[in-house]
């Protein structure tokens, strides 16, 4: 990336490539926007992408990453310490990790104050995307309620899953992204098929499920339940997509609506730029990931 000022970019800051070294200052940033990343999460995205720090008298106060390649290019982590708002700097790091992202098609999920940033760059609206969580102590269900049989997937499988997964979402790498820290991948089987994915990753002192994918929300809480059920003494999240379809219901399985965020897209339309497929994504990897 070039790390010289443009005319419009606001005078007095640093830019440089995102690296591994940064992460510590990293997690305190992003803890600072209520985001639960810790150091070694932070360490994980970099290495997954590529990205910007932005530095004002050596201290980190902004950052941008985008994972992925090809057609569909996410984006995430675009965070501008609050005392350094207002002044262009979130516009011209927008704009800067669009650049890099250097894809037809652009991703992102929006927190309310971004979105209005976002929509300025040329970034519509998609589906919204609810924040669940499920407290340490609850216990999930014991039992699905679908007809596909659950299971881990073994060491055969990765390469047909891998292409499930870029098939339902258009992401060519979030297979590859998300199982780098998976703790747990898990496939539904339905008439000798695999009809759907979810991994469990750690994220700070929580585990996130995510991202699942599956033909039918039977299938996808089915994926949830057994995640959840080998996942004791942590609390749980989901960043579920809601699309307007009819949805699994969350709440029967302990977990409570936290909040919500956007889902934004650049150049294309969604629909028409991932590959038919019978399958959908029902919960993100993560809002970084998509």
């Amino acid at each position: 990336m070039r790390d010289t000022p443009l005319s419009t970019d606001p005078p007095g800051y640093r830019w440089a490539p995102i690296v591994a070294d940064d992460a510590p200052e990293a997690a305190q940033l992003s803890t600072a926007q209520g985001w639960a990343h810790s150091a070694d999460d932070w360490r994980a995205l970099i290495a997954a992408g590529h990205g910007i720090a932005v530095r004002r008298d050596e201290a980190l106060v902004a950052t941008a990453l985008c994972f992925g390649r090809g057609d569909i290019v996410a984006l995430g982590l675009i965070i501008v310490a609050a005392e350094h708002r207002g002044n262009g700097l979130g516009r011209a790091l927008t704009t800067r990790i669009i650049e890099i992202a250097d894809a037809r098609t652009l991703r992102l999920i929006a927190t309310p104050v971004g979105a209005r940033l976002y929509r300025r760059l040329g970034f519509v609206a998609g589906r919204s995307i609810a924040h669940y969580t499920r407290p340490a102590a609850l216990s999930p269900p014991l039992s699905e309620s679908s007809d596909a049989s659950v299971r881990p997937m073994n060491e055969h499988e990765g390469t047909n899953v891998e292409r499930l997964v870029a098939a339902a979402t258009g992401q060519q790498d979030l297979f590859a992204h998300a199982a780098a820290t998976a703790e747990a991948i898990v496939v539904a089987i339905e008439t000798g098929r695999i009809v759907g994915v979810a991994m469990r990753r750690p994220l700070a002192d929580q585990a996130i499920i995510g991202p699942v994918i599956a033909e039918t929300p039977a299938q996808a809480i089915a994926l949830i339940v057994r995640l959840s059920r080998e996942c004791p003494g942590r609390p749980v999240r989901i960043d579920w997509i809601e699309d307007g379809s009819e949805h699994a219901n969350l709440a029967a399985l302990g977990f409570a609506h936290r909040g919500d965020a956007q889902e934004m897209w650049r150049r294309a339309n969604p629909e028409t730029t991932a590959a038919v497929c019978a399958a959908s994504q029902f919960a993100l990897a993560s809002q970084a990931l998509g």
